[in-house]
């Protein structure tokens, strides 16, 4: 597997899209994430596990705990890895729960629903529904 694209919204520290080209990168195969303390290097694998398995890549955080605290309550939580394998390209999306003020109403919602992910590929596509 080789990604080509990841796409955070409201993840981590980041309050607004944000989006790396890993296509730029060439196909080499091997690359060094490299930073300061604070940098986004643990934001970066958090957002590349959490679109293909649902979780975040360190056993100190949760799921829950995704959704940037500096976002606006309208800007919606996803990660979105776009990923190359066996010669065919796929996109895997998936938002963790988080609740956010209704649109009607008072109170709040919770706009997504944990565990569901988006995929489309060579094959169609698909929506687990927490089934991946």
């Amino acid at each position: 597997m080789r990604p080509l694209k990841l796409t955070l919204s409201a993840f981590g520290p980041c309050a607004r899209e944000q989006v790396l080209d890993f296509s730029k990168l060439g196909t080499g195969g091997v690359y060094l994430i490299t930073g300061d303390t604070g940098a986004g290097k643990t934001t970066i694998f958090d957002g590349i596990i959490f679109a293909l398995y649902g979780k975040a890549s360190g056993k100190s955080r949760e799921s829950s705990t995704l959704r940037s605290k500096y976002a606006a309550p309208e800007t919606p939580t996803f990660a979105e890895l776009t990923f190359a394998y066996d010669r065919a390209v796929y996109t895997v999306r998936r938002s963790p729960e988080y609740r956010r003020p209704k649109t009607r109403g008072e109170g709040h919602d919770y706009p997504a629903r944990y565990g569901g992910a988006d995929l489309s590929g060579r094959s169609g596509d698909y929506q687990t529904n927490g089934c991946g």
